[in-house]
């Protein structure tokens, strides 16, 4: 289910998308053909990557997989399985009320829109998992995912992707006193 492995690391040589191209031939090895990566942090060091499997057009959360490769070498150094596992099965996934373009149109305007894609994900305060619109985009230099339920139009979930370069500036003078 997990596999954690740690060494002391090079210096990093490999490009990310050599590293994206290493994460997808081990999970094409450990069974996962079909996965769709959904995000990646490149520290320098590591390239931590998240996959999903896509069913019916929606990215199922629920059963996601990670993956982590070191940048000096290739190697896998972590993999987590976990959440597929446990909760991986065939759903039937009914269409949703709204359409993609009326999500989109009812997005506050100051925040624009880059992607727009079906997600399942898990409802935070109960078992069940809600068909959303997953609608990535930025606003002030910020880059979120916002999870808009399918049927409803509500918000549901808002992911901040990226700190604004502002924020990581101040950061750093912070840590480095």
């Amino acid at each position: 289910l997990q596999m954690y492995h740690y060494r002391d690391l090079g210096t990093a040589t490999l490009s990310e998308a050599d590293s994206l191209r290493v994460a997808e031939e081990f999970l094409q090895e450990q069974g996962f053909p079909t996965m769709k990566l959904v995000d990646a942090q490149n520290d320098g060091m590591f390239n931590d990557l998240t996959y999903v499997p896509v069913q019916e057009g929606a990215y199922i959360y629920s059963d996601m997989v990670k993956v982590q490769i070191a940048l000096d070498n290739g190697e896998v150094m972590n993999y987590d399985q976990t959440s597929y596992i446990t909760h991986h099965y065939e759903r039937t996934i009914a269409a949703p009320r709204l359409s993609a373009d009326e999500v989109r149109r009812g997005m506050n305007p100051n925040f624009s829109v880059s992607d727009i894609r079906l997600a399942l994900i898990p409802d935070e305060y109960s078992v069940r998992e809600i068909l959303t619109y997953e609608v990535r985009g930025s606003v002030v230099e910020e880059d979120f995912a916002i999870f808009v339920d399918g049927q409803t139009g509500e918000e549901v979930r808002i992911v901040r992707l990226t700190e604004p370069q502002e924020y990581l500036v101040n950061a750093q003078e912070d840590n480095s006193k």
